[in-house]
């Protein structure tokens, strides 16, 4: 039975600032910590062309 009020975990729910990171080491380094994670993210960068977002969340 799930008693967080509808929201997962149960917590108090938080808001967070998104920002794009256009370029560099920063957006470098952020695009390879799913890798890190998980090895099998890294084929997906393989089936496209395009480049894929990557931001940064802030708390609020």
């Amino acid at each position: 039975m799930n008693r967080g009020g509808g929201r997962r975990g149960g917590g108090a729910r938080r808001h967070r600032t998104v920002t794009e990171l256009a370029g560099g080491p920063e957006r470098d380094e952020c695009r390879d910590l799913p890798v890190a994670a998980y090895p099998d993210v890294a084929g997906c960068r393989e089936l496209t062309e395009r480049r894929l977002p990557v931001g940064l969340l802030s708390p609020e």
